[in-house]
């Protein structure tokens, strides 16, 4: 028996892999790096070689209705009237390359 989007992902579509939903829950995994060249401070707020005071509310890790601030979760849902939402876990630690940007 082949896998299904569901278990390859854990959506909750019930569209046939490779598919991407257009409804439902489609969940990711997000990692924070920087290149070794990067700068040291930048205008995001996030400090070279310092894992983002932001990440950790970047995106939900559950689908539900309310959200800690507009993050990625939030903008998705709100942009297809309530259908669709991008959960996930984020690594907990920064990753930095071991080249420069321009490698």
């Amino acid at each position: 028996m082949s896998a299904g989007v569901d278990d390859l992902c854990g959506t909750t579509s019930g569209i046939t892999a490779p598919s991407i939903p257009l409804s439902g829950n489609i969940k990711i995994f997000i990692v924070f790096a920087q290149f070794k060249d990067d700068p040291d401070t930048n205008d995001n707020g996030w400090p070279r070689n310092s894992y983002p005071a932001w990440a950790n509310n970047f995106i939900n890790a559950e689908p539900n209705s309310t959200y800690p601030w507009n993050n990625l979760s939030h903008y998705y849902n709100e942009m297809s009237n309530g259908t669709f939402q991008i959960i996930g876990d984020v690594y907990n630690s920064l990753v930095t390359t071991d080249y420069n940007e321009n490698h």
